[in-house]
């Protein structure tokens, strides 16, 4: 697929990539935050931190119990 310059994107020309992460509630599994990021390498992390930092002012309780687990998105863990 050609963009509007006609250059393949993998012929050396640089694009952006985004990333989209979710903070689910694990008993329901119901999605209780969601960003999109720039995939530049720290986003998954930076927005991590953001989201559970969010989590822990809803809950406003700092001795909240949270389990944080990665799940791998199409085999691959970052």
């Amino acid at each position: 697929m050609e963009n509007a310059t006609g250059v393949e994107p993998w012929q050396g020309e640089a694009f952006w990539l985004e990333m989209g992460h979710t903070l689910t509630d694990n008993r329901h599994g119901l999605v209780v935050n969601a960003r999109v990021t720039y995939a530049d390498g720290h986003a998954e992390r930076e927005a991590a931190k953001i989201m559970i930092n969010d989590a822990r002012q809803a809950v406003q309780d700092a001795s909240a119990e949270m389990t944080l687990v990665q799940h791998p998105v199409n085999g691959f863990n970052n």
